[in-house]
């Protein structure tokens, strides 16, 4: 998959089979990666495009949304 120019946006979200809010982010329609602190630390679980290929994404804008992404779910559940 093609290098992906679309703005990443991260999405707070409370899904059934979590205990805790979690940050997933975004690309258009597809959700690349999801932080959570379902464990004592903050993880991350990356995921492949609907077509079964990997993302491929700009690395500042990926670090950047996953930099947020963490800063958003520290503030709101007081967990890292």
């Amino acid at each position: 998959m093609a290098v992906d120019r679309a703005r990443l946006r991260v999405e707070l979200v409370s899904p059934p089979d979590r205990s805790f809010l979690v940050a997933a982010v975004m690309c258009g329609n597809e959700q690349v990666a999801e932080v959570n602190v379902e464990q004592e630390r903050m993880s991350i679980q990356l995921y492949r495009g609907s077509s079964g290929e990997p993302f491929q994404l700009d690395f500042a804008e990926f670090q950047h949304a996953i930099e947020e992404a963490g800063r958003r779910l520290s503030e709101r559940t007081g967990r890292r």
